[in-house]
């Protein structure tokens, strides 16, 4: 054999390795592979990887990971479809609040009112949340208010907001 044939040859397994590496990566990765499965787009499983270079082989336990989606705040579950709020100040730092629901709330309402726009539950600095947890109740009477105030009602559904009302804002 020439001596030239033999640097190629080392040449050419280095290169075909280093491309293996770059496109194959999961074939020198010691532990498992990550693969979806074909039934669900939020579940994945991790197996055993077949080309391990572990020296005893460990116990094959599929897991199956399954991941839910946050609920956002006009997803939940409630009963109720819409909510329509008026206000009118009262006193000085008063307002007295009504509104009408179509549907039927099961645990109660939460009155947001903040100096900040369309106040939400949970608070977000600025924001207070006073909670009717009688489902009959319509109204509500805020005290304390000053300056600007944006009001909003809201279905309280597993301890967060359902349906949201309109916003109504209020100067004192």
């Amino acid at each position: 054999m020439k001596a030239w044939i033999f640097p190629i040859l080392v040449i050419i397994i280095v290169i075909v390795s280093l491309a293996l590496i770059y496109f194959k990566p999961d074939l020198f990765i010691r532990g498992s592979l990550i693969s979806p499965l074909a039934d669900s787009p939020n579940q994945t499983t991790i197996t055993p990887n077949p080309l391990s270079r572990i020296s005893t082989p460990a116990p094959v336990i599929p897991i199956t990971i399954t991941v839910t989606p946050p609920l956002s705040p006009t997803t939940l579950p409630g009963g109720v479809t819409s909510i329509t709020l008026t206000g009118k100040k009262e006193a000085s730092d008063s307002a007295k609040l009504l509104w009408t629901v179509d549907g039927q709330s099961q645990a109660g309402f939460i009155v947001l009112h903040s100096t900040l726009s369309a106040p939400v539950f949970p608070p977000r600095d600025g924001d207070q949340a006073r909670s009717t947890y009688d489902s009959a109740t319509r109204q509500y009477t805020l005290t304390g208010l000053s300056g600007t105030v944006f009001i909003r009602v809201c279905e309280l559904v597993q301890n967060a907001c359902g349906t949201y009302s309109n916003q109504i804002s209020l100067e004192f």
